[in-house]
């Protein structure tokens, strides 16, 4: 049959990109060895260090073929605007990327690179993506100036601790631009976390975001997927 199909489901039409100053971002990470210490699951086995100032980024691959490659760097300035470089890789030569105060996202473009690429400032990582991922998998967000970001579901996943006969520790930490620290919603569990909350939970903008893991002993391998919804906050002037 013709005619016009009308789709209802809010949430198809949010991804479609349909509904206006609305996006889905989700926040997921991997490390195949997190340890005893809180860390968000990100391509290192160690603690994120954040930028105090805005700093001169470069991009490397650490293999000297990866010289057609296009990267999109996505994150924020000081003043946590929004802010998006697309470079072309270098192979093993820097690549200069400019200045970034947060770093949101690494997304390959085109081509596929054979190493690991990098985005640090004098020997210090801020972002990465491991070879063959494409993209960066980090378990941490900062939410722009002029948005807040709405959490629905927190899911992980460890097979390597039921092996182990371990047990694995969840807690969200956020940071205020003010240096406030928030360390809550702390758990623990076995092979598999779910968390589905019935209203979502509510970031506001200029905060950072780390969704971080432990285990109780060794190393293990933990995956962790979470999804929301960016919103633009409107702009409105109050009279009287």
């Amino acid at each position: 049959m013709g005619g016009t199909v009308y789709i209802n489901d809010e949430k198809l039409q949010i991804s479609r990109g349909c509904v206006r100053d609305v996006e889905v971002r989700n926040i997921f990470g991997f490390n195949t060895a997190i340890g005893t210490e809180y860390i968000p699951a990100w391509e290192n086995s160690a603690a994120y260090v954040y930028p105090t100032e805005e700093l001169q980024m470069t991009a490397i691959s650490d293999n000297a073929a990866d010289t057609a490659v296009t990267i999109l760097i996505n994150g924020l300035d000081i003043n946590y605007a929004i802010k998006k470089v697309t470079i072309t890789l270098n192979g093993t030569t820097p690549v200069n990327v400019g200045t970034f105060f947060r770093i949101n996202d690494l997304i390959t473009l085109s081509g596929n690179a054979i190493g690991n690429v990098t985005v640090a400032n004098n020997g210090i990582t801020y972002a990465k993506i491991t070879a063959g991922a494409g993209k960066n998998e980090a378990s941490l967000f900062t939410v722009p100036a002029g948005y807040e970001f709405y959490l629905y579901r927190i899911d992980a996943f460890s097979a390597t601790a039921t092996l182990n006969n371990r047990y694995l520790f969840f807690r969200n930490f956020t940071r205020q631009p003010n240096g406030t620290i928030l360390r809550i919603a702390e758990t623990t569990f076995l092979e598999q976390m779910n968390i589905q909350r019935r209203i979502p939970f509510r970031y506001a903008e200029k905060t950072d975001i780390q969704l971080q893991l432990k285990s109780s002993a060794g190393t293990q391998e933990i995956g962790i997927f979470s999804e929301g919804v960016l919103v633009k906050v409107p702009r409105t002037s109050v009279i009287g």
